[in-house]
């Protein structure tokens, strides 16, 4: 008797889960519809940039002036601030650290 019962919870508990389980998904024309206006387009044509995007100067070391603050190209959340110090040096002010560097070397101002 109590087989019986274990096998109707267990069933019971198999179909509940794989229940659960078929609910996340989503079929991919559910994800991408064909019926989408596209945006900005006239007629349903994606739209074409008029102009390229203008590609971004990058500072480098040596168009940094004197005694200014910049941060290397690395430094993404500027945690290391540099002082340049002379034309081919500059400081770390975190650690006072004194370095050589490249006139060519990327930096942000």
């Amino acid at each position: 008797m109590n087989k019986p019962i274990r096998n109707v919870l267990l069933t019971l508990i198999a179909l509940v889960a794989a229940t659960a389980v078929h609910a996340q998904y989503k079929a991919p024309s559910e994800y991408f519809p064909k019926n989408r206006p596209i945006p900005n387009a006239p007629g349903g044509r994606p739209a074409s940039p008029t102009q390229p995007p203008a590609a971004l100067q990058q500072a480098k070391f040596k168009d940094v002036t004197l005694s200014s603050q910049f941060y290397f190209q690395v430094d993404t959340n500027r945690a290391h601030p540099w002082v340049k110090i002379s034309v081919t040096t500059a400081k770390n002010n975190k650690s006072g650290a004194t370095q050589v560097i490249h006139g060519e070397t990327p930096v942000q101002k």
